[in-house]
């Protein structure tokens, strides 16, 4: 074992003095990086009584390659090859991240030479002491990390040296006992920290309730606490509390994130936790105001008197649209009660006062043999601003046989020919008394629009009208002739009355819009032969106050946002619109689209006159009121005063849907002036309200109607497109039952008319029942597995 030499000893220190001058240990500002290496040669002499040259060398330059631009044969070079060998197998490889590294030293420590073992334990001996004894920029998390991997490291390296190995466990224990005084330091800090700003947010809150106490006087007796709540809810919410929440977590508390219902409860015992804590003493209990288990109660009782009683296993209850079929249909609404419907939607804006009276009827009646209770909710139509009235185009229809997926045709049309439609057959109008001109005719012959030769192949002739079969697509209008006669000649008998085609303005990106004040037929551009424009397209609006309420460069969207403008002119009779989007090949803009206008300030009181002739209906029949496009609390207010008048404001439930930024930004004022009443509802229309939010918004914007929903103890109804793809064409899309899971945390979710409404409402009772194992309101359960089954 050759021994070491002063002069090379002060020559390896010189080296590692000057390669390592301007570095510093990792995670210090003024440790110099040489203090390290000397310390491992020291313990080296001192513990181990290392004499050893090429291991006491090796342990001051055990980093140098690794950290400077020396190479190994210049190490070889001054020092020689053992040396330089015992530095290499030392050497990591720094093009690796920190774990990686640290990774390899673990698998590869067995596989160290006796000389590279002994300088891997002593410098991790080093370490430890260093990241405990000197100011580090490392958190004690950091700190007790390297902690246990050091000691998984030199596990490894057992039986390499006991001086050594001992000299590590007592280092290893003194930065433990270090670690534990840190953390009880740090942990009383800490909770002392996150006890003083629930403090502040309990003084917050309180301080808000004492602000609030005008309008705290106007609620309704059964609102009283949630309205207290409300305004806890909406205080806590004015500070970003993600740090706390962190903090909370760390400690495997709750982070208050589902505390709505209850937000000063939540506070004080969360509160009184973290004192138990930080005292080491019993919880001692606050007394609540407002407790979790009142919290959820409300809740439920509140739902319970708006929606009626949810049915067992689901406490979620289903709202469906009416169709007008519903009227006449008592088979099918019969059916929509035993599927699942508990809340039955009439929209005014639709139909008339007898077409309803009849739903109701309908529905009362199925209700009652089932011995079920489904609410009546009747929506005002609100003034919704639409477009008007286009030019209609031809009578004419396109008749067009089934093709297969080449575009040849698969299957004849089959087609009734008569003064009346018959269900699932393509209908052609003729006279009653023209039915008898095809008797026992075998074709019927004619020339379409287009010139084309086409004829019918009569299948079977009766007294109501003539079934027969097309083979090629034609287009026929009224009063094109048919022939008995394959050459189209003799007598021959005109087409009924074809309904006018609907009119439609094709818009593309770029073009140019003239929306009418006054109620003027719209058309489309008019282009001369060479394609210029001679006229721009016009269409009128069905509110004519905007007019003086938009601005020049705001934003205008038609038909549920799938055509986007910019106002470029405003004028008192019209206003002039630059198209920035529409599809590809251009957007069809037809008549009653909706028109959202989500950047103007617009002044347009909730009840139109309209909503005040149905409210009288509306009050008589119905148990809810739903109240479209309520944006603000005067709305609210102009609502109630009219119940009022017809003294309806005791036994109705108002429902107040929310589908304008100016509701959303305005949702806790409006609730306040809603909760002077018992019960109130908030449906979330998706809808308008994702165009006027932007779609970016709508995810975020729904979570919060939701979370305010439930600090003011407010049942909230889940609505827009739910399950639209199954409810109007039989076949869901994967998006639609995502949708419907997420919408068992709301207290009703509705759905839309279509011709598979029955499917749609059985499948969604089915979702809501499998999962409400899952979670009440926001707040998820774990129960146990189960597979997946059908």
């Amino acid at each position: 074992m050759p021994e070491i030499k002063i002069k090379e000893f002060v020559q390896a220190l010189s080296l590692a003095a000057e390669k390592h001058k301007f570095q510093r240990r990792a995670g210090y500002d003024a440790l110099p990086y040489i203090n390290h290496l000397i310390k491992v040669s020291q313990i080296l002499i001192e513990v181990a009584d290392e004499k050893d040259r090429n291991i006491l060398l090796a342990g001051l330059l055990h980093d140098i390659l690794e950290d400077t631009d020396i190479t190994r044969e210049e190490l070889i070079a001054d020092f020689g090859e053992e040396v330089a060998s015992i530095v290499e197998e030392l050497t990591d490889d720094m093009s690796l991240d920190y774990e990686k590294r640290k990774q390899l030293q673990l698998e590869g420590a067995k596989q160290l030479s006796e000389a590279a073992r002994k300088i891997r334990i002593t410098d991790k001996s080093t370490n430890l002491k260093d990241i405990f004894e000197y100011p580090l920029n490392w958190s004690l998390e950091e700190k007790q990390a390297y902690q246990e991997m050091a000691a998984k490291i030199v596990d490894q390296l057992r039986g390499t040296d006991e001086a050594l190995e001992q000299y590590f466990d007592d280092s290893l224990n003194y930065v433990q006992k270090l670690a534990s005084e840190v953390g009880e330091e740090n942990k009383a800090t800490k909770l002392d920290k996150m006890i003083a700003k629930i403090e502040r947010l309990i003084k917050a809150c309180k301080k808000a309730e004492e602000k609030a106490f005008d309008p705290l006087s106007e609620i309704h007796p059964r609102y009283t606490e949630s309205a207290r709540n409300l305004i806890y809810y909406r205080e806590f919410r004015q500070y970003d509390l993600r740090k706390l929440q962190e903090s909370l977590g760390s400690f495997g508390l709750s982070r208050l994130a589902k505390a709505q219902a209850h937000i000063l409860a939540g506070l004080k015992n969360t509160r009184t936790i973290l004192k138990a804590l930080r005292d080491g003493r019993p919880i001692r209990e606050d007394k609540l105001e407002l407790s979790f288990k009142k919290g959820s109660k409300l809740l439920r009782s509140n739902a319970k008197k708006l929606l009626g009683k949810a049915v067992r296993g689901r406490s979620t209850r289903i709202m469906v649209t009416m169709p007008t079929e519903a009227a006449t249909n008592y088979e099918l609404v019969h059916k929509m009660v035993k599927e699942g419907m508990d809340v039955a939607r009439i929209n005014c804006a639709h139909d008339n006062e007898e077409v309803w009276g009849k739903i109701i009827e309908n529905v009362r009646k199925a209700a009652e043999s089932q011995k079920k209770v489904c609410k009546i909710a009747m929506d005002l139509a609100g003034p919704k601003i639409r477009t008007g009235q286009l030019k209609s185009g031809p009578q004419v229809r396109k008749y067009r046989p089934i093709k297969d997926e080449h575009g040849k045709i698969d299957q004849a049309l089959e087609i009734w020919i008569g003064p009346k439609a018959k269900k699932k057959l393509a209908h052609l109008p003729i006279r009653q008394e023209d039915v008898a001109f095809f008797k026992d005719a075998e074709e019927i012959s004619f020339l379409d629009t287009r010139g084309k030769k086409r004829k019918f192949r009569i299948d079977k002739w009766t007294e109501e009208g003539i079934k027969a079969f097309l083979d090629k697509t034609a287009f026929l209008e009224t009063g094109s002739q048919l022939f008995r006669l394959a050459k189209r000649e003799g007598d021959s008998i005109s087409v009924g009355e074809m309904p006018y085609k609907e009119g439609a303005i094709i818009l593309q990106t770029g073009d140019q819009l003239r929306l009418e004040k006054e109620s003027l037929p719209g058309s489309p551009a008019l282009l001369n032969k060479k394609g210029a424009l001679i006229k721009p397209a016009h269409i009128s609006c069905t509110a004519p106050a905007v007019f003086d309420q938009v601005k020049v460069g705001e934003k205008i969207l038609f038909d549920d946002g799938k055509i986007e403008g910019l106002i470029e002119e405003v004028h008192p009779d019209h206003l002039w619109i630059k198209i920035t989007y529409a599809a590809e090949g251009g957007g069809k803009l037809k008549e009653d689209k909706g028109i959202n206008l989500p950047d103007s300030n617009l002044n347009i009181k909730g009840l139109t006159d309209k909503d005040r002739k149905d409210l009288p209906f509306v009050a008589t029949h119905a148990d809810i009121v739903n109240f479209s496009f309520v944006n603000s609390p005067e709305d609210v207010q102009e609502l109630i005063d009219a119940l009022t008048e017809l003294e309806a404001i005791e036994r109705m439930g108002i429902i107040l849907k929310i589908e304008t930024q100016q509701a959303f930004n305005q949702l806790t004022e409006i609730l306040m002036a809603a909760m002077q009443v018992y019960p109130v509802g908030v449906m979330i229309a998706r809808g308008d309200l994702a165009i006027e939010t932007g779609w970016y918004n709508i995810g975020r914007v729904q979570e919060e109607i939701l979370s305010f929903c439930q600090a003011a103890h407010i049942s909230d109804i889940w609505a827009t497109q739910v399950l639209e793809g199954l409810a109007k064409k039989g076949i869901p899309s994967r998006a639609e039952i995502t949708d419907a899971v997420m919408a068992q945390r709301a207290d009703c979710v509705m759905l839309n008319k279509g011709p598979y409404i029955l499917k749609a409402i059985r499948l969604l009772n089915n979702i809501l029942t499998e999962m409400e194992a899952y979670g009440e309101k926001n707040t998820p359960f774990t129960p146990k597995l189960a597979k997946a089954s059908t």
